[in-house]
């Protein structure tokens, strides 16, 4: 139908708004992009992304900015952590695991990455503790066994290693043959 054969001036006249305003709306002056309000979320939400892109500067720079706005965000401080791991910084790393669980102790990501920092450091006792956190909170995450098992194993305990080790190849078909790898030599 056009427009011209519409008999019913309301109706014409309603149409031609609503052609008006999309064509406004998707003119190039009115489609750019608004930028996101700096808030909390939103800072987080960009930090994240950017680490997720491998620009761990501008990543920081993010999640700082986020701190600014809320010293108690449990997320900033976290991924704040994981920046100073990747960059090799393991004792600065754990200093904001550690505050982050001060925040809020049921932020179990926390718990995974500073038990691995720990098993890095060959502070097994400690990894451990860490990962059995996170197993009593997610009994279907295969590297917690995966990594349970590497402790058992450098506290040579063989058995327990290798049940850890076959239960993270049942849960995780990717992490499988690394598993039966180290399973069989536990």
């Amino acid at each position: 139908i056009h427009i011209y054969e519409l008999h019913d001036e309301k109706l014409k006249g309603a149409v031609l708004l609503l052609v008006g305003m999309l064509l406004f709306l998707s003119s190039p002056v009115y489609s750019q992009e608004v930028p996101a309000p700096e808030d909390y979320s939103n800072l987080l939400s960009v930090g994240i992304v950017t680490l997720r892109e491998g620009n761990l500067l501008e990543a920081k720079g993010r999640f700082e900015q986020a701190l600014m706005k809320n010293q108690e965000g449990v997320e900033a401080h976290y991924y704040l952590g994981v920046i100073d791991a990747r960059q090799g910084n393991t004792h600065q790393a754990k200093e904001r695991f550690n505050h982050a669980i001060a925040i809020d102790p049921t932020f179990v990501p926390v718990y995974f990455d500073l038990g691995i920092l720990y098993y890095q450091d060959g502070q097994y006792t400690d990894a451990k503790k860490m990962f059995d956190v996170v197993e009593k909170v997610d009994p279907a995450r295969a590297r917690v066994y995966y990594y349970q098992g590497l402790i058992f194993r450098q506290q040579g305990k063989p058995d327990e290693a290798t049940k850890r080790f076959e239960k993270a190849a049942f849960l995780d078909a990717e992490l499988a043959p690394e598993a039966h790898y180290r399973a069989g030599v536990s």
